[in-house]
């Protein structure tokens, strides 16, 4: 039996959950704004309340909310250390093109001042919105599209069927199913190790 512990914080809404062997055995979200959030150790609490089970914490390294990101980093990489089991990390941008499915996907994060992060087909461009998005989406005929700024993609790309995959941010849920497509990392988790280096 193999449990997972996987924390996303990339964006407004933290969310917690647990798998073991591939099954969602617990999850909790919760927008980092509403009231009844307390931080990200008691949404934890919610879902485990015995850690030797754990045998890996996986976590969504971004790119997200610099803050947000960090907590749940800093969390997942105490915890880790504390527990002894690895980190698994993936970023946001792998988990919203693993939540639109099969065919290219063009993700997005906002990167704030007009920029963004974007993926499609495994490659990671940074910069303003419209150079980027051009770029990376070529001479497509159809390009599947997830996170932010979806319908300004459709106006840039007028000779491009663009298919809008509601998806604005990654789900815990889809951090757990990555495990497979994860980098198991030493800890400590630094912002100074290779992962954060894309």
């Amino acid at each position: 039996m193999t449990a997972t512990l996987a924390i996303e914080t990339s964006s407004v809404t933290y969310g917690v959950a647990v798998g073991v062997d591939g099954a969602v055995v617990a999850e909790r979200t919760l927008r980092r704004d509403d009231a009844a959030f307390s931080g990200l150790a008691d949404l934890v609490a919610n879902v485990v309340d015995d850690f030797t089970g754990i045998d890996a914490v996986a976590v969504d390294i971004g790119p997200g909310n610099l803050a947000s990101v960090r907590s749940g980093v800093a969390y997942a990489n105490g915890l880790a250390f504390s527990l002894g089991v690895p980190i698994l990390v993936a970023s946001s941008l792998e988990l919203l093109a693993m939540e639109a499915g099969d065919g290219p996907a063009l993700c997005l994060r906002d990167a704030g001042s007009g920029r963004v992060y974007a993926w499609l087909d495994g490659e990671l461009r940074h910069g303003p919105f419209e150079p980027v998005v051009l770029s990376l989406v070529g001479d497509r005929a159809a390009i599947a599209v997830a996170g932010v700024h979806r319908a300004k993609v459709a106006a840039l790309l007028p000779g491009v069927a663009v298919k809008d995959t509601g998806i604005d941010a990654p789900q815990v849920t889809t951090l757990l199913a990555a495990r497979a497509r994860t980098v198991e990392v030493a800890s400590p988790l630094t912002e100074a190790s290779p992962e954060f280096a894309e």
